[in-house]
C-alpha cells in the first residue's frame, strides 16, 4: 500500500468491532430463538387443532401482550440509560436494577390477577359473548407472560454486563 498507516481512529474502529460483533452475534441469536419460541405455539396449535381453536388462542394471546409490549417498550426507554449512566458513575446500578425490577414487577403482577381471575368479565366486556372460550386460555397464558415481562426487562442488566453468552441463555 506503498507506506499507507491507518489513522487511530480507523483502528479503534476495527477493535471496536471486534469487541462487539460477538454481542451482535448473540443478540442475533437471541432475537431468532426469540421470534420461533413465540411463533412456534401458534404453528403448532394450528397444524395440530383448527382454525377456531388457534384464533382463540390467538385472540388470548393477543390481549395478554398488550401489558408485556406496553411495560417493555417504556421501561426498556427509561432504565436502559439510567442503568447505563449508573453503571458508568460506579454507583450501585445493580441494587437499583434489583428494586426496580421488585416494584416493576408488580404491575403485571396486578394485571395477571385480573386476567386469572375475572377473565371471563374482561372478555364479555371487550368482545361480547361470542369469545368467551379466550377466557379458559388467559390464566395460563397470563403466568407465562409475567415470566416473559420479567426476563425481558432484566435483558438490559445483561446487556450492560456484557453477558453475552447469558443473553442468549435467557431466551431459552
Amino acid at each position: 500500500l506503498g507506506g499507507y498507516t491507518p489513522h487511530a481512529g480507523y483502528l479503534n474502529s476495527i477493535v471496536g468491532w471486534r469487541k462487539s460483533r460477538y454481542l451482535f452475534r448473540d443478540m442475533f441469536k437471541f432475537s431468532a430463538l426469540n421470534y420461533w419460541s413465540k411463533s412456534i405455539d401458534t404453528l403448532l396449535i394450528g397444524k395440530i387443532y383448527d382454525a377456531n381453536t388457534l384464533g382463540i388462542y390467538s385472540r388470548a394471546y393477543q390481549l395478554l401482550s398488550l401489558p408485556l409490549r406496553a411495560l417493555t417498550s417504556s421501561m426498556n426507554t427509561v432504565i436502559f440509560p439510567i442503568l447505563s449512566e449508573r453503571k458508568s458513575s460506579n454507583s450501585e446500578y445493580k441494587v437499583f436494577f434489583l428494586d426496580f425490577l421488585s416494584l416493576v414487577s408488580l404491575i403485571p403482577l396486578i394485571v395477571l390477577y385480573l386476567f386469572c381471575f375475572y377473565s371471563e368479565e374482561i372478555i364479555v366486556m371487550l368482545w361480547g359473548q361470542l369469545w368467551i372460550d379466550v377466557a379458559t386460555l388467559m390464566p395460563y397464558l397470563g403466568i407465562t407472560l409475567y415470566v416473559q415481562i420479567l426476563v425481558s426487562l432484566s435483558g438490559n442488566m445483561l446487556i450492560l454486563e456484557k453477558s453475552d453468552n447469558k443473553i442468549f441463555f435467557s431466551s431459552l
